[in-house]
Protein backbone atom coordinates (compact mmCIF):
# COMPACT_ATOMS: atom_id res chain seq x y z
CA UNK A 1 0.00 0.00 0.00
CA UNK A 2 2.71 2.21 0.92
CA UNK A 3 4.25 1.69 -2.63
CA UNK A 4 1.21 2.24 -4.01
CA UNK A 5 0.88 5.87 -2.27
CA UNK A 6 4.12 6.42 -3.19
CA UNK A 7 4.08 6.08 -6.89
CA UNK A 8 1.21 8.12 -6.85
CA UNK A 9 2.25 10.71 -5.24
CA UNK A 10 5.08 10.84 -7.54
CA UNK A 11 2.88 10.62 -10.61
CA UNK A 12 0.83 13.60 -9.14
CA UNK A 13 4.09 15.52 -8.51
CA UNK A 14 5.82 14.65 -12.33
CA UNK A 15 1.89 16.02 -13.40
CA UNK A 16 2.24 19.18 -11.57
CA UNK A 17 5.72 20.12 -12.84
CA UNK A 18 4.74 19.24 -16.55
CA UNK A 19 1.52 21.39 -16.55
CA UNK A 20 1.40 24.98 -18.05
CA UNK A 21 1.67 27.76 -15.80
CA UNK A 22 -0.58 30.55 -16.37
CA UNK A 23 -0.19 34.25 -15.09
CA UNK A 24 -2.82 36.98 -15.79
CA UNK A 25 -2.12 41.08 -15.70
CA UNK A 26 -2.68 43.99 -16.81
CA UNK A 27 -4.00 47.77 -16.34
CA UNK A 28 -7.27 49.83 -15.88
CA UNK A 29 -7.10 53.50 -16.82
CA UNK A 30 -10.12 55.64 -17.17
CA UNK A 31 -10.45 59.96 -16.20
CA UNK A 32 -12.14 63.25 -17.36
CA UNK A 33 -10.33 65.30 -20.22
CA UNK A 34 -10.28 67.53 -22.92
CA UNK A 35 -8.29 67.01 -26.60
CA UNK A 36 -7.29 69.54 -29.14
CA UNK A 37 -10.44 70.69 -30.56
CA UNK A 38 -11.66 71.88 -27.32
CA UNK A 39 -14.45 68.47 -26.96
CA UNK A 40 -14.67 67.33 -23.05
CA UNK A 41 -15.63 64.06 -21.50
CA UNK A 42 -14.58 60.77 -19.94
CA UNK A 43 -11.54 59.18 -22.10
CA UNK A 44 -8.42 57.07 -21.21
CA UNK A 45 -6.44 58.70 -23.75
CA UNK A 46 -3.84 55.86 -23.58
CA UNK A 47 -4.65 52.85 -25.94
CA UNK A 48 -2.85 50.09 -24.46
CA UNK A 49 -4.05 51.63 -20.82
CA UNK A 50 -7.07 48.98 -20.20
CA UNK A 51 -5.37 45.66 -21.08
CA UNK A 52 -5.19 41.91 -20.14
CA UNK A 53 -2.28 39.97 -20.66
CA UNK A 54 -2.78 36.37 -20.38
CA UNK A 55 0.94 34.56 -20.26
CA UNK A 56 1.32 30.67 -20.42
CA UNK A 57 5.12 29.13 -19.94
CA UNK A 58 5.49 25.35 -20.12
CA UNK A 59 9.08 23.69 -19.02
CA UNK A 60 9.85 21.33 -20.98
CA UNK A 61 13.23 20.27 -19.58
CA UNK A 62 16.89 20.59 -20.97
CA UNK A 63 16.36 24.48 -20.15
CA UNK A 64 13.77 24.76 -23.11
CA UNK A 65 9.90 25.95 -22.26
CA UNK A 66 7.30 26.48 -24.56
CA UNK A 67 5.80 30.46 -23.95
CA UNK A 68 2.48 31.96 -25.12
CA UNK A 69 0.81 35.16 -24.52
CA UNK A 70 -2.29 37.07 -25.54
CA UNK A 71 -3.28 40.50 -25.28
CA UNK A 72 -6.88 42.05 -24.58
CA UNK A 73 -7.39 45.98 -24.97
CA UNK A 74 -11.02 47.60 -24.52
CA UNK A 75 -12.33 51.31 -24.08
CA UNK A 76 -13.24 51.34 -20.17
CA UNK A 77 -15.55 54.12 -20.88
CA UNK A 78 -17.96 51.89 -22.65
CA UNK A 79 -16.66 48.42 -22.30
CA UNK A 80 -16.22 47.66 -26.05
CA UNK A 81 -12.84 46.39 -27.76
CA UNK A 82 -10.07 48.77 -28.55
CA UNK A 83 -7.64 45.97 -29.75
CA UNK A 84 -7.54 47.24 -33.68
CA UNK A 85 -9.38 46.26 -36.89
CA UNK A 86 -10.03 43.40 -38.84
CA UNK A 87 -13.15 44.69 -40.79
CA UNK A 88 -13.40 47.61 -43.72
CA UNK A 89 -14.08 50.77 -42.76
CA UNK A 90 -17.46 52.09 -41.48
CA UNK A 91 -19.76 54.77 -42.54
CA UNK A 92 -19.21 58.14 -41.19
CA UNK A 93 -22.40 57.60 -38.75
CA UNK A 94 -20.78 54.79 -37.16
CA UNK A 95 -18.47 54.94 -34.27
CA UNK A 96 -15.04 53.98 -33.87
CA UNK A 97 -15.76 50.96 -31.74
CA UNK A 98 -18.10 47.87 -32.55
CA UNK A 99 -21.35 49.79 -31.55
CA UNK A 100 -20.96 51.47 -34.66
CA UNK A 101 -22.60 49.62 -37.91
CA UNK A 102 -23.44 50.72 -41.01
CA UNK A 103 -22.42 49.90 -44.41
CA UNK A 104 -18.55 49.45 -45.62
CA UNK A 105 -16.80 52.52 -46.64
CA UNK A 106 -14.24 54.43 -46.47
CA UNK A 107 -15.09 56.63 -44.00
CA UNK A 108 -15.14 56.07 -40.53
CA UNK A 109 -13.46 52.88 -38.55
CA UNK A 110 -14.15 50.02 -36.44
CA UNK A 111 -12.36 48.00 -33.40
CA UNK A 112 -13.39 44.24 -34.11
CA UNK A 113 -10.03 42.30 -33.30
CA UNK A 114 -10.31 40.01 -30.36
CA UNK A 115 -6.55 40.10 -28.88
CA UNK A 116 -4.45 43.02 -29.84
CA UNK A 117 -1.24 40.65 -29.71
CA UNK A 118 -0.68 36.87 -29.83
CA UNK A 119 2.55 35.01 -29.35
CA UNK A 120 3.45 31.23 -29.23
CA UNK A 121 7.22 29.83 -29.27
CA UNK A 122 10.03 28.67 -27.70
CA UNK A 123 12.44 29.99 -25.60
CA UNK A 124 15.94 28.80 -23.86
CA UNK A 125 19.57 29.35 -23.30
CA UNK A 126 20.05 30.25 -27.20
CA UNK A 127 17.25 32.89 -26.61
CA UNK A 128 13.85 33.04 -28.16
CA UNK A 129 11.84 32.53 -31.46
CA UNK A 130 7.83 33.93 -30.90
CA UNK A 131 5.63 33.48 -34.08
CA UNK A 132 1.82 34.99 -34.35
CA UNK A 133 0.75 39.35 -33.69
CA UNK A 134 3.42 40.89 -32.19
CA UNK A 135 4.57 44.40 -31.15
CA UNK A 136 7.00 46.36 -29.86
CA UNK A 137 6.57 49.34 -27.84
CA UNK A 138 9.97 50.14 -27.28
CA UNK A 139 10.35 54.10 -27.90
CA UNK A 140 7.43 54.43 -25.37
CA UNK A 141 9.86 53.62 -22.50
CA UNK A 142 12.22 57.11 -23.10
CA UNK A 143 9.00 59.78 -22.94
CA UNK A 144 8.42 61.26 -19.56
CA UNK A 145 4.85 60.10 -20.93
CA UNK A 146 4.68 56.91 -21.87
CA UNK A 147 2.20 55.57 -24.36
CA UNK A 148 -0.69 58.23 -23.52
CA UNK A 149 -1.70 60.96 -25.59
CA UNK A 150 0.39 63.02 -24.45
CA UNK A 151 3.26 60.44 -25.01
CA UNK A 152 2.23 60.68 -28.48
CA UNK A 153 2.15 63.92 -28.83
CA UNK A 154 5.91 64.14 -28.61
CA UNK A 155 6.50 60.65 -30.35
CA UNK A 156 8.74 62.24 -32.91
CA UNK A 157 7.85 60.16 -36.05
CA UNK A 158 5.76 57.14 -35.43
CA UNK A 159 5.67 53.91 -33.97
CA UNK A 160 8.68 52.05 -34.79
CA UNK A 161 8.24 48.23 -34.10
CA UNK A 162 4.72 48.67 -34.98
CA UNK A 163 2.24 45.69 -34.44
CA UNK A 164 2.69 43.27 -37.06
CA UNK A 165 0.32 40.35 -37.98
CA UNK A 166 1.90 36.75 -40.01
CA UNK A 167 5.41 37.82 -37.71
CA UNK A 168 8.11 35.65 -36.93
CA UNK A 169 10.34 37.17 -34.82
CA UNK A 170 14.21 35.98 -32.51
CA UNK A 171 14.74 37.70 -29.55
CA UNK A 172 18.72 37.18 -28.40
CA UNK A 173 19.27 35.88 -24.86
CA UNK A 174 20.17 39.00 -22.43
CA UNK A 175 24.25 39.38 -23.04
CA UNK A 176 25.62 42.06 -19.73
CA UNK A 177 22.04 43.97 -20.72
CA UNK A 178 22.22 43.71 -24.49
CA UNK A 179 19.35 42.11 -25.97
CA UNK A 180 18.87 41.94 -30.10
CA UNK A 181 15.64 41.42 -31.97
CA UNK A 182 15.20 40.72 -35.96
CA UNK A 183 11.81 40.15 -37.18
CA UNK A 184 9.84 39.40 -40.34
CA UNK A 185 6.31 39.78 -41.40
CA UNK A 186 4.66 37.53 -44.39
CA UNK A 187 2.14 38.34 -46.84
CA UNK A 188 -1.44 38.03 -45.49
CA UNK A 189 -2.77 35.42 -48.59
CA UNK A 190 -6.25 37.00 -48.06
CA UNK A 191 -8.00 38.80 -50.78
CA UNK A 192 -7.33 42.40 -50.12
CA UNK A 193 -10.56 43.38 -48.75
CA UNK A 194 -10.20 40.74 -46.04
CA UNK A 195 -6.52 41.35 -45.02
CA UNK A 196 -6.13 42.18 -41.58
CA UNK A 197 -4.84 46.13 -41.53
CA UNK A 198 -4.90 46.13 -45.51
CA UNK A 199 -1.53 44.28 -44.96
CA UNK A 200 -0.04 47.84 -44.12
CA UNK A 201 2.55 46.93 -41.75
CA UNK A 202 4.06 43.98 -42.97
CA UNK A 203 8.11 44.78 -42.85
CA UNK A 204 11.33 43.90 -41.42
CA UNK A 205 12.96 44.96 -38.14
CA UNK A 206 16.09 44.86 -36.46
CA UNK A 207 15.84 46.05 -32.69
CA UNK A 208 18.70 46.75 -30.47
CA UNK A 209 18.78 47.74 -26.81
CA UNK A 210 20.86 47.94 -24.04
CA UNK A 211 19.99 48.81 -20.20
CA UNK A 212 22.46 48.13 -17.36
CA UNK A 213 22.85 50.18 -14.43
CA UNK A 214 21.14 54.09 -14.80
CA UNK A 215 22.12 53.71 -18.80
CA UNK A 216 19.13 52.32 -21.28
CA UNK A 217 19.38 52.77 -25.18
CA UNK A 218 17.30 50.71 -27.85
CA UNK A 219 17.69 51.25 -31.61
CA UNK A 220 15.22 50.00 -34.25
CA UNK A 221 15.23 50.38 -38.27
CA UNK A 222 12.61 48.97 -39.61
CA UNK A 223 11.43 48.75 -43.91
CA UNK A 224 7.76 48.79 -44.76
CA UNK A 225 6.40 46.67 -47.51
CA UNK A 226 5.88 50.10 -49.42
CA UNK A 227 9.37 50.18 -49.58
CA UNK A 228 9.25 53.40 -46.92
CA UNK A 229 12.13 53.23 -44.21
CA UNK A 230 12.48 54.42 -40.47
CA UNK A 231 14.93 54.46 -37.88
CA UNK A 232 14.65 55.69 -34.44
CA UNK A 233 16.91 56.11 -31.30
CA UNK A 234 16.00 56.67 -28.04
CA UNK A 235 18.22 56.99 -24.83
CA UNK A 236 17.88 57.54 -21.04
CA UNK A 237 20.03 58.22 -18.36
CA UNK A 238 19.28 58.07 -14.45
CA UNK A 239 20.74 60.07 -12.45
CA UNK A 240 18.89 59.78 -9.02
CA UNK A 241 17.20 63.24 -9.12
CA UNK A 242 15.97 63.30 -12.30
CA UNK A 243 15.81 60.85 -15.23
CA UNK A 244 16.56 62.47 -19.01
CA UNK A 245 15.01 61.09 -21.93
CA UNK A 246 15.98 61.45 -25.45
CA UNK A 247 14.61 60.52 -28.86
CA UNK A 248 15.35 60.93 -32.15
CA UNK A 249 14.16 59.59 -35.10
CA UNK A 250 13.31 59.74 -39.39
CA UNK A 251 11.82 58.31 -41.98
CA UNK A 252 12.31 57.55 -45.68
CA UNK A 253 9.70 57.40 -48.53
CA UNK A 254 10.79 54.46 -50.99
CA UNK A 255 12.08 56.66 -53.55
CA UNK A 256 14.54 57.68 -50.89
CA UNK A 257 13.08 61.64 -49.83
CA UNK A 258 12.86 62.37 -46.31
CA UNK A 259 9.15 62.27 -44.68
CA UNK A 260 9.99 63.11 -41.32
CA UNK A 261 12.84 63.78 -39.28
CA UNK A 262 12.26 64.91 -35.00
CA UNK A 263 13.49 65.16 -31.67
CA UNK A 264 12.19 64.71 -28.34
CA UNK A 265 13.58 65.58 -25.04
CA UNK A 266 11.58 64.93 -21.62
CA UNK A 267 12.52 64.24 -17.94
CA UNK A 268 10.96 62.86 -14.60
CA UNK A 269 11.54 64.11 -11.41
CA UNK A 270 10.57 62.06 -8.56
CA UNK A 271 9.44 64.29 -5.22
CA UNK A 272 8.60 61.77 -2.49
CA UNK A 273 5.44 60.14 -3.87
CA UNK A 274 5.06 62.41 -6.61
CA UNK A 275 7.04 62.31 -10.17
CA UNK A 276 7.08 65.55 -11.61
CA UNK A 277 7.00 65.72 -15.86
CA UNK A 278 7.98 67.61 -19.06
CA UNK A 279 8.86 67.19 -22.72
CA UNK A 280 9.30 68.75 -25.73
CA UNK A 281 9.38 67.92 -29.61
CA UNK A 282 11.25 69.48 -32.29
CA UNK A 283 9.81 68.41 -35.55
CA UNK A 284 12.81 69.80 -38.15
CA UNK A 285 9.57 69.42 -41.34
CA UNK A 286 6.67 70.96 -39.86
CA UNK A 287 7.23 73.97 -36.91
CA UNK A 288 3.04 72.99 -36.77
CA UNK A 289 3.97 69.70 -34.89
CA UNK A 290 6.57 71.27 -32.39
CA UNK A 291 4.98 69.59 -29.10
CA UNK A 292 5.12 70.53 -25.39
CA UNK A 293 3.86 68.60 -22.56
CA UNK A 294 3.86 68.90 -18.65
CA UNK A 295 2.27 66.68 -15.65
CA UNK A 296 2.80 65.00 -12.30
CA UNK A 297 1.54 61.36 -11.28
CA UNK A 298 0.77 60.68 -7.40
CA UNK A 299 1.35 57.19 -6.43
CA UNK A 300 -1.24 56.13 -3.82
CA UNK A 301 0.59 52.41 -3.80
CA UNK A 302 2.79 50.62 -5.84
CA UNK A 303 0.06 49.66 -8.02
CA UNK A 304 -2.78 52.86 -8.30
CA UNK A 305 -1.31 55.97 -8.97
CA UNK A 306 -3.40 59.42 -9.91
CA UNK A 307 -2.27 60.91 -12.81
CA UNK A 308 -2.90 65.00 -14.64
CA UNK A 309 -1.13 65.71 -18.01
CA UNK A 310 -1.38 68.67 -20.21
CA UNK A 311 0.03 68.67 -23.71
CA UNK A 312 -0.31 70.56 -27.03
CA UNK A 313 1.04 70.58 -30.59
CA UNK A 314 1.58 74.17 -32.03
CA UNK A 315 -1.21 72.95 -34.78
CA UNK A 316 -4.03 72.19 -31.89
CA UNK A 317 -7.30 74.27 -31.29
CA UNK A 318 -6.95 73.73 -27.41
CA UNK A 319 -4.72 72.64 -25.26
CA UNK A 320 -5.16 69.28 -24.58
CA UNK A 321 -5.65 67.83 -20.49
CA UNK A 322 -6.30 64.82 -18.68
CA UNK A 323 -6.40 63.96 -15.26
CA UNK A 324 -7.60 60.73 -13.62
CA UNK A 325 -6.16 57.54 -12.10
CA UNK A 326 -4.89 54.20 -13.15
CA UNK A 327 -4.23 51.03 -11.86
CA UNK A 328 -2.06 48.20 -12.46
CA UNK A 329 -2.87 44.46 -11.69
Amino acid sequence: MKKTLVAIAALTAVAAFAQSSVSINGGMRIGYGQNAIGAKGLMTNQGSGNTINIVVVEDLGGGLAAEGAVQIRYDMTNGVLNSGLTTAARVAGGTNTVAGGGATTAAGAENTRLLHTTRLGLKGGFGAVQMGRIGLDQHWAYTAFGSTSAGAALNPVGAYGATEDNQVRYVSPNISGFVAHVATSFKDNAAPAQQFNGGAFQGSQIFAQYANGPIAATFVNEKLNNGSKGSQIGASYNFGVAKVNVISGSIKTAAGAKAGDALTFSATVPMGAATIKAGFKNDKMAANNDANALGVDYALSKRTVVEANTWKSKADVKRSMWVGVRHAF
